[in-house]
Parts: structure tokens; sequence; C-alpha cells
């Protein structure tokens, strides 16, 4: 018989081994991913963060054979013109040296990496440096130089494509052996200067610090500043901007991409943007930059230039209407600054109602309830509420300006207000008293609206004052109100 304590010692060195066998299995299972990752790699042992310089050169995509080969478009700047690049990275950003100095399109870069370090071969087919010709490897459609910190260079290389299926030959400066390997890396490396260049006409500029905007085309010319984070319009008049638009304004400012790069343009091109000409000139200020964009229109294409430098840009022709914009434009569009929950007596008309216990009433009949919203009376004889004064404070809250006029005498209205509505504040008990005069011929769908405390007049749907009478699903048309109207 064992021993108790045998048997337990036993147990342990069992639970052991299994626990031994287990991180065994483990680590082999790592083990055999891992060189299921590596096995095939062109370039096993690198990787794009140790890359700090590419040298990249392409022949373009010449007749190099295969039955699968895709066709290209002859007329192609990409295809047609050898590229000889020089990249080097700087505080983690690719920027480029030769054959011009500019900044590099960072997620173009790490896409080529990626899709040459990552790249795997099918098959070894020669051995012999003196069979490279064989491969088109010996003058090779694209030839890229990576350099790491350490100072290791290693190019890799794509010859032509393989007689038959969608296989290309490939080799590195590693090794004299040639490899055939997925096709696609003939495309995925197929740049021009222009794909591997940053393409945002404002590089520079940093938007959360930008305080001022200026923007002229035409005869209209509006300035905007920041003023604890909200825009206001300081020219051609003063008013509230809508924040929400001026910075998404300045963001597709901000994020302007070219279609086309042109470094030395011609003297048709520089002379749209002689003097003052040009379509509109956008100025963006920071604490400590300023910026000058100006737009100049040929025909159907929109270009841009950054005032001072030579380089012209050619735009999308449909960003025009989304950057151009005047004052009138960007001014915040909402008639009231009030809130609803702040309301606790309206005058419509001069008949008054009054909010008890979350429903509106006439002032007549808010007398026979309690403050609790309670009614003593017989269930029959219980007022109605007036559920159509809600939704007309709520429709004043939200509305929208579709005109503002900043001299209301320029309209010729009648003396007096078609509608006169009275908002009380519950907080400090004063009253908003707003003026409506309903439009007239072809303006009949549209009402006039201005406060006492309001210089100018803002133009809005009639819509807004559906709620001024019990039919809130009908808009307000003069002698069908059932309240009695102030005459014209």
């Amino acid at each position: 018989m064992i021993h108790k304590g045998k048997q337990i010692t036993i147990l342990v060195v069992g639970l052991l081994a299994l626990g031994a066998i287990a991180t065994w299995d483990e680590w082999q299972t790592k083990k055999d991913e891992k060189l299921k990752e590596t096995t095939g790699l062109i370039i096993p042992d690198l990787k794009s963060e140790d890359i700090v310089a590419i040298r990249f050169l392409s022949l373009g995509d010449r007749d190099a054979g295969g039955d699968k080969a895709t066709k290209t478009d002859v007329t192609s700047k990409t295809n047609e013109k050898p590229v000889d690049v020089k990249l080097v990275r700087k505080e983690g950003q690719w920027v480029i040296t030769s054959p011009i100095s500019t900044t590099a399109d960072t997620q173009i870069i790490s896409d080529l990496l990626k899709n040459i370090l990552e790249y795997k071969s099918e098959k070894e087919v020669a051995g012999e440096p003196e069979k490279w010709a064989d491969f088109g490897l010996k003058n090779p459609r694209r030839t890229v130089e990576l350099e790491t910190s350490s100072g290791k260079t290693v190019t890799f290389m794509v010859g032509d494509n393989a007689p038959v299926g969608f296989s290309a030959y490939v080799a590195t400066s590693a090794s004299t052996k040639v490899f055939s390997g997925s096709q696609y890396i003939a495309t995925a490396t197929l740049k021009s200067l222009f794909d591997l260049r940053n393409k945002r006409v404002l590089t520079g500029v940093n938007t959360p610090e930008i305080s001022s905007v200026s923007i002229s085309s035409g005869k209209d010319a509006t300035m905007l500043d920041k003023v604890d984070n909200a825009w206001q319009i300081t020219a051609p008049t003063k008013a509230k901007a809508d924040t929400v638009l001026v910075n998404n304004l300045i963001d597709d400012i901000s994020g302007l991409k070219a279609t086309e790069i042109i470094d030395d343009p011609n003297a048709t091109l520089s002379a749209l943007f002689e003097g003052s000409k040009g379509l509109a000139r956008m100025t963006i200020q920071s604490t400590t930059s300023k910026t000058t964009l100006r737009l100049a229109e040929q025909k159907a294409d929109l270009y841009a230039m950054i005032e001072g430098q030579p380089t012209i840009y050619k735009l999308n022709a449909e960003v025009k209407g989304k950057i151009i914009k005047t004052g009138k434009d960007l001014r915040d569009k909402r008639i009231f600054s009030f809130q609803s929950a702040e309301i606790t007596a309206v005058t419509v008309d001069g008949q008054n109602f009054k909010l008890v216990a979350g429903d509106w009433y006439t002032e007549s009949d808010a007398a026979k309830l309690g403050p609790d919203g309670k009614f003593s009376g017989k269930p029959e004889d219980k007022p109605a509420a007036a559920s159509h004064i809600r939704g007309l404070i709520v429709d004043l809250e939200y509305a929208r300006a579709e005109d503002v006029k900043e001299d209301p005498s320029s309209l010729k209205l009648p003396k007096a207000p078609k509608h006169q509505i009275i908002l009380t504040r519950a907080s400090d008990g004063n009253k908003i008293t707003v003026d409506a005069w309903l439009g007239t011929g072809a303006d009949s769908e549209i009402v006039w609206i201005k406060t006492a405390e309001m210089s100018r007049i803002y133009k809005a749907k009639k819509s807004v004052l559906a709620g001024i009478t019990p039919q809130a699903n009908k808009p307000p048309v003069g002698d069908e109100l059932s309240l009695p109207p102030i005459s014209n």
C-alpha cells in the first residue's frame, strides 16, 4: 500500500508535469505561429518603425509581360514618367527631400512600407545574378531602398510579370535569389511624386489656435473673431456667428486637398492671382501665425495659392460653395436665446396664459386650479389645457431666421404689428416682447419678427407662429385667427 504522503507527492509531481507540458505547448504554438507569419517574407528582419530613410525609384508600368497584366493608361503621368524620390523620417513624419523639399503623405508612405515588408514570395525561381535580366531585375520597374536607424540598407526590387498567372518577379539586395510572388506588389508600389507628397494645401495651420478669419469675395467682406470659444462677426456688421458653422468652415479650409500640385506654374496660371485678381481671399490668423489663401477660376477649374508662395494647387471645383461664405451665411440664425423651461407666463394678442403644474391654461382657467393643478369642482367643469401655447413657445425658442434686415424701416411695415407675444421668464420676471408682421404677396408664407431689444428684424417661416391659436396644425392666416388680432 502506498503511503498517503507519497500519494500527495506523486499527485503534485503529476500536476507540475501537466503544467510544464501546457506551458511548452503554448510556447510551441506561439513559435509555430511566428514562424508561419515570417515564412516567405522577402525582407523578414525589418519593421516599418525601423526605417528612417527611403529612396524610391519607379520606371512606371512599362510592358512587363504576363497574360494577366493590368492594362495601364499610357497617358497617365504615373505611368509615363520615371520617379526618383528621397524621403526621411523627422519626428515621426515623412518628409520629401528630393527632387523637391516638402512634406510627404505619411499614410501613403506607411502603406508603401507595409506592402513591401509584409510581402511574401510564392517560390524561388533563380539563384544566380546572371539571370536577373531574364526576370526584368537588371533594370527593375521599382527599386525601393530602405535605410534603418542603425545604418543598415536593404533594397527591394520589382521586375517583370510571370508569363502565366498573377505573379511578378522580385528580389532584394540581401540575396542573389529571384522570387515570384503576387502581382499586386507592382500596383501597390506604382507611385508618382504627387502620390507620395502631402496633398493638403494648408499644412502649417493648427485649427484650435485660430482666433480670427476674414473672407472677401467680390464686394462681400466678412471678418470673424473668436471670443471665449464663440465666434463673432465683426464686419461688415457686428453679429453673433454660428460657432458650429464657422468651425466647420475652418475645418473645410484647413483640410483642403489638391487634385494637382503645380510647383512651377506657367505665366497664364500665375496671372490668375496677380494684384487683386481672383475669386476670393481668405486669411486665417492665430496668435503665432497668419496665412492668406487665395482662390481663382479658369473656366471650370478652381485653383488656390498661399500668398507669398509660388506653388499653385488645383482643387476639386465642388469645394468652392463650401468655403466661400458671407456674414449672412455664417451668422447665428437663432432669433431668440431663451429656453422654454424658463417661461411661466405668456400673453398672446392681449390674452394671458399661465403655467400650472406643467400645463398651460388661460389666466381665468388657471385661477380655478390649485398650485398643484388639481380642480376641486365637477369633472365636467374642469378647464381644458391650452396645449398650443407650449408648441408656440418651443417654436419661438428654435426659430431660425431666413434673412435679417439691419434697418427695419426699409421694409415699410405698418407701425403696429399683426401679432404681439409677451413671454415672462420665471427666473427674473423679465419680459420678452415679440412683435410679428405677416408677409404679403410673394412673401405670404413668411413672417417678420422683432423684439423691443432688437435693432434688426428677422424673416422666418410663418409656421413659427402656428401655435398662436388652438388650431396649431394650421398656420395663422389673418382673419382665421380665433384671438382678436392687433390690426395693421
